[in-house]
């Protein structure tokens, strides 16, 4: 189940080409909305305030009333729309087990997926933050039902998914290692306390470092001395020390996308005062817009790593794996 109310927060990242924005996108949602009284397997849109009973299999036997889908302000002053995607689906061993013959709620699970759409100025183009890194789930339902919203556009409007510095640039990654090994910080307000997973591939080898990565590891000397080792995903340990102030444990991905895990805390007193929910929703909205922003910017305006640091490390890197 994919919402931004419990567990591990996990989020891929699109963009949605719409001449319509914000207001447009919530009239189409409702005119979509999950049916109040299904009478068989359904799907359809509410809003990301609905009771969570709705989001599960206990909601398959009460009447759906959700909230209005309307658009709201952050407290970044990013207009935002908060939506949530139900759908339901056969639950196959249930049906072999229990016959065609029963009311079709018995056999059915119901899925949520949480979606929040942002306008951050792009012209005609909104960020979605959606709230599954399910394959299946993000092809079969997510990116068709997103797709729908914008389709009767004229012209019609499409999904894609977001071009950021990790997907274009893989060598992100080596530079976080890179910062690892010297101690410094990767933005301003940004210290990284440690790399706990790094993932690499080269020539069709792969290479999963999962219990922390240390510079003086021959594993982890090899993913940098390869040099055209692709890594990615990282999960990192960072502490921001601007506002909102905190620890934060996050899976990076080559993709755009993110996992954010419940080691995560703020420092503010006001915001750990936040319910679960409240606390799941405003960090994927910190995370992307407040705390990744001036990483990407950090890491792309590192002329010296271009330069000399990158061959250097590299270098350093292939020295010290010869002692072992």
């Amino acid at each position: 189940m994919g919402l931004l109310t419990k567990g591990l927060l996990s989020v891929s990242v699109l963009k949605v080409k719409t001449s319509a924005g914000l207001d447009g996108i919530a009239g189409a949602a409702s005119e979509r909305r999950y049916p109040s009284e299904p009478t068989k397997l359904s799907e359809g849109w509410g809003s990301l305030s609905d009771d969570e009973v709705f989001a599960g299999n206990e909601g398959l036997y009460l009447p759906y009333k959700g909230y209005k889908l309307k658009v709201a302000t952050n407290h970044n002053e990013t207009n935002i729309l908060g939506l949530r995607y139900y759908y339901d689906e056969i639950d196959t061993t249930l049906a072999k087990r229990l016959g065609g013959d029963v009311e079709w709620q018995r056999i059915s699970n119901r899925r949520a997926v949480d979606v929040l759409l942002l306008d951050e100025h792009e012209p005609d183009q909104l960020t979605a933050l959606v709230a599954s890194r399910n394959d299946s789930e993000m092809t079969e339902f997510v990116r068709p039902a997103l797709t729908a919203l914008v389709s009767g556009e004229v012209p019609p409007g499409s999904l894609s998914s977001a071009s950021i510095t990790e997907e274009l640039d893989p060598d992100f990654f080596l530079w976080l290692l890179y910062k690892l090994h010297k101690g410094e910080r990767i933005a301003p307000n940004v210290k990284l306390s440690g790399i706990t997973e790094m993932n690499g591939a080269f020539v069709g080898r792969r290479n999963h470092l999962t219990q922390g990565v240390d510079m003086f590891r021959e594993d982890s000397l090899a993913l940098v001395a390869r040099n055209r080792s692709r890594l990615g995903p990282a999960k990192i340990g960072i502490k921001h020390y601007a506002e909102p102030e905190g620890y934060f444990e996050l899976q990076l991905i080559p993709d755009g996308g993110f996992q954010a895990y419940r080691k995560s805390k703020y420092d503010d007193k006001d915001l750990k005062k936040l319910s679960v929910a409240l606390t799941g929703q405003r960090m994927v909205q910190d995370i992307w817009q407040t705390i990744l922003p001036p990483i990407r910017d950090t890491y792309r305006q590192d002329k010296a790593w271009r330069e000399t640091h990158r061959e250097q490390f590299v270098q350093w890197a292939k020295d010290e794996l010869k002692k072992f």
